[in-house]
């Protein structure tokens, strides 16, 4: 499998994660580690459509606390279809990092189905 990693520090606006440009991917593993020493920070993770702004009706997950030093991990496959695309927001600016662990659709579900 081809796998790809996208990752950086959340905002406290929607911040695009990744955009799929060409052909449909699967986000296969989405972490977040909350970099605070003693801070528990909330995290809202949204899968866009195409063609549409970030809202709050296409959460994945909403303002999910991330313990001091812990970590969050969806492990759920999500399909990102071309223009579709994965956006974060933090309760805080640059003390949430995310990172998604990317695969082609074509390569993840070989033999899986």
């Amino acid at each position: 499998m081809s796998a790809r990693q996208s990752n950086g520090y959340l905002l406290t606006t929607d911040t695009e994660v990744y955009r799929c440009l060409g052909a449909p991917m699967v986000v296969a593993a989405l972490f977040v580690a909350n970099t605070e020493t003693s801070t528990t920070r909330q995290v809202t993770i949204l899968h866009v459509p195409a063609d549409e702004t970030p809202d709050d009706v296409f959460s994945i997950s909403h303002n999910v606390n991330v313990n001091a030093k812990g970590s969050l991990q969806i492990d759920q496959p999500i399909i990102i279809h071309t223009g579709e695309a994965i956006y974060a927001r933090g309760s805080v600016a640059n003390k949430l990092v995310v990172t998604l662990y990317l695969v082609p659709y074509s390569e993840f579900f070989n033999g899986r189905l």
